[in-house]
Order: C-alpha cells, then sequence, then structure tokens
C-alpha cells in the first residue's frame, strides 16, 4: 500500500471512527448498533493505515546470497485484528440493513463477515508458525504456500511493476507454464499475471523486492 493510500485510510477512518463514538454517546438507543459497527470497521481500517506507515526493514542477504521474505508478526496481528474488526462492523451491519428490508446491502454485508473473518485464521496460522513468504537466489524466484510456485531466472524475460486497487506487486513475465494450477486460478480471476510477487504479510519494502529481482534477474542474464 502507497504511503498516500495508507494516510488517507488511517484519517477517512478516524474520521469515521468519532462519528460513531458521537453517535454512540449522543445518539438514540436504536442507533448504536450502528455505531459499534462504524467503530469496529473503520478502527480496523485506521489500524491498517497506520500499520502501513511504520517502517519497513530492509531486505538483507541470508549468509548463502538469497534474499527469503517471511511472514511478519506484526503484520499478522494486524490482520488479525483488522479482519475481526472488519468482521464485526459487517456482522452488526447486516440486521440493520435486512431490517430496512434492503436485502442486497444485508447480503454484502454477511459477505463481508465471511470474507473479513477468513483472515483471523491466516492471521493466526502465520503468527503462531512464521513462514516464508518468497526465496530469491542466483537460480529463480519461489514462493511458498498453498499457491506456491517457482521460476527460474532464465525463463523470465520482463520484469515489471503495477498495482491493483493500491495493492503493488511484481509481475515476473514469463512464456513458461504457470507452476501452481491454484496460483494461476486464483490469480487469473484477480487480474494478476501467472507469476506475481508481493510483499504482503512482510515487513519488507516493496522497493527492496524490485530491486533485488532485478539484480539477480541481470546476473542470471550476464552468465
Amino acid at each position: 500500500m502507497k504511503r498516500t493510500t495508507a494516510v488517507l485510510l488511517s484519517l477517512i477512518g478516524l474520521a469515521f471512527v468519532a462519528l460513531g463514538v458521537f453517535v454512540l454517546i449522543e445518539g438514540e438507543a436504536r442507533s448504536r448498533s450502528l455505531a459499534i459497527g462504524c467503530i469496529a470497521f473503520f478502527g480496523a481500517c485506521t489500524l491498517i493505515g497506520v500499520a502501513n506507515l511504520l517502517p519497513k526493514r530492509k531486505l538483507k542477504a541470508d549468509p548463502d546470497g538469497a534474499f527469503t521474505i517471511y511472514a511478519d508478526a506484526g503484520q499478522s496481528l494486524t490482520l488479525i485484528i483488522g479482519g475481526v474488526g472488519m468482521a464485526i462492523g459487517c456482522f452488526m451491519f447486516a440486521p440493520l440493513a435486512r431490517a430496512d428490508g434492503n436485502w442486497l446491502v444485508a447480503a454484502a454485508a454477511w459477505f463481508g463477515v465471511a470474507f473479513f473473518g477468513l483472515g483471523i485464521p491466516v492471521g493466526l496460522w502465520r503468527l503462531l508458525r512464521p513462514t516464508q513468504l518468497a526465496r530469491l537466489d542466483h537460480q529463480g524466484v519461489t514462493t511458498f504456500g498453498p499457491t506456491a510456485w517457482s521460476m527460474k531466472w532464465r525463463d523470465v524475460r520482463n520484469i515489471r511493476p503495477f498495482e491493483i486497487h493500491g495493492q503493488r506487486f511484481l509481475a515476473l513475465d514469463s512464456d513458461a507454464p504457470p507452476g501452481s494450477k491454484t496460483f494461476a486460478q486464483v490469480s487469473g480471476g484477480l487480474g494478476l499475471p501467472s507469476f506475481a510477487l508481493s510483499v504482503t504479510g512482510s515487513n519488507v519494502r516493496f522497493e527492496d523486492l524490485e530491486a533485488q529481482a532485478r539484480a539477480l534477474w541481470a546476473q542470471a542474464r550476464a552468465r
């Protein structure tokens, strides 16, 4: 997430939290559920925005010269708390929308409960079992997890950064078949290339990821 986006998310979240607190204190009793939902949901937004403003660590080489990206405990905790807050917010909004006869909004809120709730077990897994997210070495790139894939530098024809809704990715353009059918299906549904890297879930700067990927790729092409 870019710094400007994180600042805006934090400020907008704080504004809605303040509004929720005001309604909770001064509003009518029937408005309290809406106020609690507002505080929970936008409080989580504020937390995520602030977390993205915290300093990132520099990506450093391992003793063998490789660069390994690990899941960060602070980011995992943010994912857990953020998921809880957003799920609670959606849970509070759903019955209010249904009571007003707005079934579409109610359905969207229940979907939000399920979607944001999924971040809780993912965050817990990463927090309790810190794992590697990706590894870059002189041979190529290897990712880890359910959608793991690998790519040799010799098969990469271009490296390019791109964004989707403020989320930064590093695409490795290649004519090679996807190393993971699951990742190919998921990435295709999200509009991502078959091979894309991200620093989401870590505390690593995206600029470092891009710089090291380009350096290793250039070294491999020179050999």
